[in-house]
């Protein structure tokens, strides 16, 4: 759990409290204590048949590795391999023979891994399946790429388009209406394939998904159809030395997309090795445009570019006209890492619109300036650029090294300052308030952290790092205050105004909110959050309003939210109009943290959000 979410210096008048509050603390930190990682599995030397002869789909394959668990598994084509039996190999220390039967793979190249839970092994050694019919006896090389369109300053450069390699791709040879052969390309695009000799209307093709973590790209406009890059018809009678597969349309997009997806996978296991790439379907066309209200996926209607682990899908814009998000790196990039954060962290935020001068909600401002960071950091470049407009000439660009913009909020609620900070903490000493610098693996070890807090924001984060890098707490305070961020290690909570605000048994807190002069819903000033602890039995909540600074006397609708540690809400009260109070009558909880939230926004029996803005006092009152 969160140190500062759920712990406030005012605990310490109230010596039960304060006990709950240090076990919440060291909870959340308990696991930044370093700890060796164990070396990933390792093939020694080719695999080859149990038997001479060619290879077919469930004949006995053996090898030998190294680093090998109780729970490693063989893992061919993306699919797990049969009959596993691991034996000490007597010839060499540390090492042992593996054997295991070939799933029930399609003809053609495969290669196999070795994985220990999260951690994976490199490829082994190609391995070529044949066919029933032993036909494929024939090998062809080749290559496959894409045309890449870069996003300068001024927009998309369509005019300086280059080449580039497809990395990882299924490759499918075509004869006859069915598939009769597959490999993937290498990290070079290059590929081998096996084809039959009297082959004389064969095709190639490379295919929008990766085949060993079966990671797709589909057109939700055309059936979810993969896109493809094919060669011309092949004639073995006129056989070609090469083959060589070349896109220059807009179908280049969608490799584009599988591309920043693997960059960003080989970054993050690059800095930990127990990163395991998940499969997902990535939905694109060149009809996805913006749209509120109705979404209609197949008819191009998506809203926005998301990602979503809920569905393990994602939706990018495509539509040329408006935005097209396809070769925006940073955008795919920074809404991967929204994903990332969901599966190997904690993304508690809200979302919603956000820009640089806003005093956001302190969840969105972390998810948000996280996910810049990790944009900038896997492209080893500071500057994020967003295309949009006709031909996407419109450019929304900011860089991570200015850590004031004009007109920039500062402190855990801005996302210019979290981003900022995280730069400046990987970057290098560059500048001259760059005290501290981290390697990613360090900045992903203290992220990876955060999976056991909740209420997320920007203090939980400095918490994990400090935690990991004890000799760089100074350095670290530092850093943090000269965005704002009244940080101070060691002291729980580590900030001075920590997010959600303490409230004591038996008190009033008072404040005001606003989301109708902003129209937001995910502002600081849209919704205030309360921590308190119990120690069991009866309480209450009551909450009276009163006209505020904005809006009018009808619209100071103010509701009232009870959540567990967890965020998960446990009940609410929203039946008072414009200007009456809430309560949430006496009622039995459990020892432990509760957060309350009070909302000045609710929805509509019609579906809009309905806007308000009010002062208040909260009372809770129990034992």
């Amino acid at each position: 759990m969160s140190t500062g979410a759920f712990n406030f210096r005012k605990l310490g008048r109230v010596a039960s409290v304060l006990i709950a509050s240090l076990i919440l603390a060291e909870a959340a930190l308990a696991q930044s204590a370093a700890a060796p990682r164990p070396s990933p599995p390792i093939w020694i030397g080719n695999l080859s048949g149990a038997s001479p002869g060619y290879i077919h789909a469930a004949d006995i394959l053996v090898g030998h590795a190294r680093n090998i668990g109780a729970d490693t598994i063989v893992m061919c084509g993306g699919k797990p391999a049969e009959n596993l039996q691991i034996t000490p190999d007597t010839s060499s220390t540390g090492t042992v023979s593996v054997r295991f039967s070939l799933p029930q793979i399609e003809p053609g190249f495969v290669d196999c891994r070795l994985r220990n839970g999260a951690q994976e092994s490199l490829p082994s050694s190609r391995i070529q399946v044949m066919d029933i019919g032993g036909t494929l006896t024939e090998l062809l090389t080749g290559n496959a790429m894409y045309q890449k369109v870069d996003v300068t300053d001024f927009g998309l450069d369509i005019e300086h388009a280059t080449l580039r390699p497809i990395r990882n791709a299924r490759i499918e040879v075509y004869e006859a209406g069915r598939v009769i052969s597959v490999s993937d390309t290498d990290n070079n695009g290059e590929f081998v394939v096996a084809i039959p000799p009297d082959a004389t209307d064969m095709i190639i093709r490379a295919v929008s998904r990766l085949r060993s973590v079966d990671l797709k790209v589909e057109d939700n406009t055309n059936a979810s159809q993969f896109y493809y890059i094919s060669s011309a018809e092949i004639d073995m009678r006129d056989r070609p030395a090469r083959v060589s597969l070349v896109d220059r349309t807009r179908k280049s997009g969608a490799f584009n997309i599988l591309e920043q997806i693997q960059r960003s996978n080989d970054f993050v296991h690059a800095a930990d090795p127990q990163f395991q790439a998940f499969p997902f379907v990535i939905f694109w066309s060149e009809r996805n445009q913006k749209q509120t209200g109705i979404t209609s996926p197949k008819d191009g209607l998506i809203g926005t570019t998301f990602f979503s682990l809920t569905s393990s899908t994602a939706y990018i814009l495509g539509d040329r006209n408006t935005d097209s998000d396809e070769y925006d790196d940073s955008v795919l990039i920074h809404e991967y890492a929204h994903m990332l954060a969901a599966k190997f962290s904690r993304d508690d935020s809200i979302g919603g619109a956000h820009r640089p001068g806003d005093n956001l909600d302190p969840r969105v401002a972390w998810s948000e300036g996280w996910a810049n960071f990790f944009s900038a950091a896997v492209r080893n470049d500071s500057v994020y650029r967003d295309s949009s407009g006709p031909g996407g000439s419109n450019v929304l660009r900011f860089d991570l090294e200015d850590n004031y913009p004009p007109n920039s909020w500062t402190g855990f609620g801005s996302e210019t300052s979290v981003q900022a900070l995280l730069w400046d903490f990987y970057d290098g000493r560059n500048e001259p308030g760059d005290l501290a610098q981290f390697d990613f693996s360090q900045m992903w070890t203290a992220f990876t952290d955060l999976e056991s807090n909740h209420f997320v924001y920007m203090q939980n984060f400095l918490d994990h790092l400090v935690a990991r890098n004890p000799l760089a707490s100074d350095p670290i305070q530092r850093m943090a205050q000269s965005q704002a961020i009244d940080f101070q290690p060691g002291e729980i909570p580590s900030v001075t105004n920590p997010f959600p605000s303490f409230i004591a048994m038996n008190s009033v807190r008072s404040g005001e909110l606003d989301s109708f002069s902003t129209r937001r819903t995910n502002l600081a000033q849209s919704s205030h959050f309360f921590i308190f602890n119990t120690n069991g039995g009866p309480l209450g909540i009551q909450l009276s309003v009163a006209p505020g600074t904005f809006g009018t006397p009808a619209l100071n609708d103010l509701d009232l939210f009870l959540y567990d540690s967890n965020g998960r809400q446990l009940t609410k009260s929203e039946s008072g109009r414009s200007g009456q109070g809430e309560s949430i009558p006496i009622l039995a909880l459990p020892p432990g943290s509760y957060v309350i939230e009070i909302r000045s926004y609710y929805t509509s029996a019609r579906g809009y959000t309905v806007f308000n803005s009010g002062r208040y006092n909260l009372r809770l009152f129990g034992q």
